[in-house]
């Protein structure tokens, strides 16, 4: 039976069938390897340090290949003094066997082998193997969270193939012999600033509501709520490597993404990025989220009467992020020199700036301005006047501790805030400038804009034009119909695609000075955030004003009036005509085209009782429907 289960394990080693592990976790081993070093896994794990642990044997036909840049790859790495710890399993090697794998490739690195009693059948390199259920060779990397972080590195043809890969997770090249820093012990107070992390839409904090796992379900154990004094709401953040950070709370929790639901772990965690967004503030992002997963942004959303985060939000859905110190390191700080304002961002919108402005002791006066970049440096050339004048000339004065909000900005736009302080004896200090970035608006779907019109005069009107939530921006005009129509409506569209003046949030307007008794439309339509055009609006009105009606004339005759269900018109004109019927916000109704306008028959059982003006070619007559 021993021969036979030789012969089925040699065939195994022969042909590296099986399939990738599917562990998630890596189980624990303690043995003692070829060069006499006990070798406990976990020990190494919770030291902070990555495994990488390869499995093969010495007579692998892969062997040649893989082995020498796993070797070379070793010393670049720091020979297991730093980020990561190669440990190697040979399944079918006894001693000496093994000692012809390390001699035969000059491998430093810790082997693990069976026993000589067993003739390398049985021992800790073949329960690592079976534990792990994986192919020959095998080179996975272990990270110190236990997890399996990489289930095989393949192809491996140089060592470049194990540096790049390795260095996803933030690993790093050393030389050998470099001393590592030294490991100090776990400090209970944490020694790095801490911060609270403050969601600029509901103006809440990232708190930890629970440690519970949430891989699925409506809600996470993770959301944002009001300020508190709480270690669940204060937070360091550490270096994970390769530009990303952990999360890690005052009571020593990490936060961790799930699947969407965001939790705390006290030994898991989720390396994250932290996109700056030029105005001190930021979007969360999972970079080694879920595969096969485009959206990792986070988000908050009001789910069971709370605000929860979730990690997988697309861009336009994410939330926008700023830090507050928990302490001042230097509360003593040394006083500025000369006049200065301390500058704060307390809220962002797509088209809101607002900002508190705090002075310091020698700080008489300040001026506060703010404009998109590069528009002042513009006028100072119009005017030939430098930055400091043009501020003073144009700019809000103050003298106490303030706060102001700008309003109607541009979505998605890079504004400076200017600050020019002055003394008491009038003398200007340096000018402070800060990047404040607009949120962006809109959404990938179709933008729809919503247009209404309201009659006021015979000559003015009032529209109220509404954009729908993918709308990033639109533009609406008026023009004639007579006009419109007769240039066609790619003409027309022209006309408002060269329009100017971009809108983004409902628009209440009058116009006055339009020609009386004259129809028009109202053309508008949007873009989304991608740049894509959306749906025409284009809605038909009439310039007439309804306590004018008695003054109309008209051509035509309409009975009977009041009506119900149907009016007949007669007219001395002969030939086809368009019979346009409107209410008295000046919009159409119903618009019918006749062959013979001397007589003909409308039905209007279709349009709700009222008072009406009906148009045939320019002459109006009122008519009332009961």
């Amino acid at each position: 039976m021993k021969k036979f289960l030789s012969l089925i394990i040699a065939v195994v080693f022969a042909l590296g069938l099986k399939a990738q592990t599917t562990l998630t976790e890596a189980p624990d081993f303690i043995t003692t390897e070829y060069f006499g070093d006990e070798i406990h896994l976990y020990e190494i794990l919770e030291n902070d340090q990555y495994v990488l642990l390869h499995i093969n044997t010495r007579t692998n036909e892969a062997t040649p290949t893989v082995t020498p840049p796993l070797v070379e790859a070793y010393k670049r790495l720091g020979c297991n003094q730093h980020d990561v710890f190669f440990i190697g399993v040979v399944p079918n090697g006894t001693t000496n066997i093994t000692k012809k794998y390390v001699d035969e490739y000059g491998i430093e690195f810790p082997m693990i082998h069976n026993t000589d009693e067993s003739n390398g059948m049985e021992g800790p390199a073949m329960d690592i193997w079976r534990a792990h259920n994986c192919n020959l060779p095998t080179t996975m990397l272990i990270a110190p969270d236990k997890s399996i972080a990489l289930d095989d590195i393949y192809p491996i043809e140089t060592s470049d193939d194990v540096v790049s890969a390795l260095a996803e997770f933030g690993i790093q090249e050393y030389e050998c012999g470099e001393e590592p820093n030294p490991d100090p012990e776990p400090d209970p107070e944490p020694t790095v600033e801490q911060y609270r992390i403050k969601d600029l839409a509901t103006n809440q904090y990232l708190h930890i509501f629970n440690h519970d796992a949430h891989e699925s379900g409506p809600i996470g154990g993770v959301g944002v709520a009001d300020y508190a004094e709480s270690d669940s709401q204060i937070f360091t953040i550490e270096d994970a490597g390769n530009d990303n950070v952990y999360l890690r709370s005052a009571d020593g929790y990490y936060i961790v993404c799930q699947q969407w639901n965001v939790d705390a772990n006290s030994s898991n965690k989720s390396a994250l990025k932290m996109i700056d967004n030029g105005n001190e503030t930021f979007y969360l992002t999972d970079p080694y989220f879920v595969a096969g997963k485009a959206n990792n942004y986070f988000k908050v959303e009001y789910v069971e009467g709370t605000n929860y985060v979730f990690c997988d939000a697309a861009v336009t859905l994410a939330a926008t992020w700023t830090l507050e110190a928990v302490e001042n390191e230097n509360p003593n700080p040394e006083p500025a020199d000369g006049p200065a304002v301390e500058i704060g961002v307390i809220d962002i919108t797509e088209t809101t700036i607002e900002a508190s402005f705090t002075p310091n002791d020698e700080c008489a006066s300040y001026f506060i301005l703010c404009d998109s970049v590069g528009s002042m440096e513009q006028w100072t050339t119009v005017f030939g006047v430098t930055l400091e004048q043009l501020i003073e000339q144009w700019s809000i004065a103050r003298t106490e501790p303030s706060t102001h909000l700008w309003k109607d900005l541009v979505p998605d736009t890079e504004y400076i805030i200017y600050v020019l302080p002055k003394d008491a004896e009038g003398k200007s200090g340096e000018l402070q400038q800060l990047s404040v970035n607009t949120v962006a608006m809109g959404g990938e779907g179709v933008s729809v804009i919503d247009v209404k019109v309201e009659i006021l005069t015979t000559t003015s009107v009032r529209v109220v034009a509404t954009p729908n939530e993918e709308t990033a921006e639109y533009h609406y005009i008026l023009i004639e119909k007579s006009f419109s129509d007769s240039i066609g409506i790619d003409s027309t569209m022209k006309f408002l695609y060269e329009d100017p003046y971009a809108l983004y949030e409902i628009d209440d307007w009058t116009w006055e000075g339009l020609e009386a008794n004259t129809e028009y439309y109202a053309v508008a339509q949007g873009k989304n955030i991608k740049g894509e055009w959306g749906e025409i609006t284009k809605v038909e009105f009439v310039t007439t004003k309804p306590d004018g009606i008695e003054e109309l004339s008209s051509s035509f005759k309409i009975y009977p009036n009041p009506a119900s269900t149907e009016i007949k018109i007669t007219s001395q004109l002969n030939g086809d005509a368009d019979v346009k019927i409107y209410d008295m916000t000046g919009r159409c109704m119903k618009e019918v085209h006749v062959s013979d306008i001397s007589k003909a028959t409308i039905n209007i059982s279709d349009i709700d009782k009222g008072l009406y003006l009906i148009n045939i070619n320019g002459s109006f007559e009122k008519l009332i429907i009961e």
